[in-house]
């Protein structure tokens, strides 16, 4: 037996082989959350978290109703141009 025909019949016994059933999204599962646990460290990140989402909020509210309110700059120069128009 030469080295190819051995490789062919680990080969084929390897096909026949059946792996064992395992059902390992539980474990997983329970070692990611014993992994993470929210510690007191964590609480100026969320808190500084939240509090720049309140002012970038405030930031746009205020800054829509700037925009709401804008006249077009161009007005005034072409006012003149009005009563040539009309």
């Amino acid at each position: 037996m030469n080295e190819m025909e051995r490789f062919e019949a680990l080969a084929a016994w390897a096909r026949r082989e059946t792996p064992p059933r395992a059902i390992v999204a539980a474990s997983v599962s329970r070692s990611i959350q014993k992994a993470y646990v929210r510690r007191i460290d964590d609480l100026p990140f969320i808190i500084g978290s939240a509090v720049s989402a309140l002012a970038a909020s405030v930031a746009i509210v205020v800054a829509a109703e700037g925009w709401t309110a804008m006249t077009d700059p161009l007005l005034n120069l072409f006012d003149a141009f009005y009563m040539v128009m009309q």
